[in-house]
């Protein structure tokens, strides 16, 4: 009588071309069945993780443009007021510019006098302005909320002036 083992199994298979009993195959694949979810659990989460890094990146890279083109007017303009939906001051040429969130849409808008509205973000869920006027540094906070896929970013800025604000 011979012994049959997990490796006596191994040996019969390539000294014998015979094949598989089917004790044999039904093992294999009760072990592959085993494994299949645990190996698709594992891929799931991975991909999920990619997507869910991907969406935070896009959300904050579109927050931080958006910010960088108000600063980058702000920093030059004179006579702010915050209004309940964005910002208005003058810029540097003394042209009336508003940055006017519709919630509707999620489109931050810049408005200028005579000019028009340009949309410079889009999927933009807040855009808050505080004015904290001081006479030595008055200073500007923005905060920006955008929003990619299933996530969403909070991001601000403090822009303290040198009298050219508030």
């Amino acid at each position: 009588m011979s012994k049959t083992g997990p490796l006596s199994i191994g040996k019969k298979i390539w000294q014998d071309n015979q094949g598989l009993t089917l004790l044999e195959l039904l093992l294999a694949l009760t072990i592959w069945g085993l494994l299949l979810p645990v190996i698709a659990g594992g891929l799931l989460f991975t991909v999920q993780t990619y997507t869910r890094e991907v969406e935070r990146l896009e959300a904050r890279e579109q927050a931080l443009a958006v910010l960088r083109k108000v600063e980058g007017e702000v920093r030059a303009g004179h006579n702010f007021s915050a209004l309940s939906d964005g910002l208005s001051f003058q810029d540097a040429h003394d042209h009336l510019i508003q940055y006017q969130l519709n919630l509707r849409t999620n489109l931050l808008q810049r408005v200028e006098q005579g000019v028009g509205s340009t949309i410079i973000g889009a999927r933009v869920t807040r855009f808050t302005c505080t004015l904290s006027p001081n006479a030595s540094y008055p200073t500007l906070a923005l905060q920006l909320r955008t929003q990619a896929g299933r996530t969403s970013l909070d991001i601000s800025e403090v822009l303290i002036g040198r009298g050219s604000l508030p």
